[in-house]
């Protein structure tokens, strides 16, 4: 029993992992996602952008904005969208 319940948590936070990483403003209010797969949301979870492997950072209409070389997709989205590294 003990095993299946360690298996359970397991999957359970594999899960959570998975998801979004939220963006929080100095007041915790939520003010985005970016996704596993480079979207990145606003706070109502509309698509703002999309951060590609390569680097390229592109709008929602997926017309290109910028490239982010060498930074994780979460940071190359504060930066374009979210704007809190001002």
């Amino acid at each position: 029993m003990k095993r299946i319940l360690t298996v359970l948590l397991m999957a359970l936070l594999t899960l959570c992992s998975v998801q979004a990483q939220r963006m929080q403003d100095n007041s915790y209010r939520t003010i985005g996602y970016v996704k596993q797969d480079g979207t990145v949301q606003d706070g109502s979870y509309r698509t703002i952008g999309h951060i590609k492997r390569d680097g390229t950072v592109q709008d929602a209409s997926y017309r290109t904005v910028g490239h982010a070389e060498g930074v994780s997709t979460t940071h190359a989205a504060v930066l374009f969208f979210f704007g809190l590294l001002k």
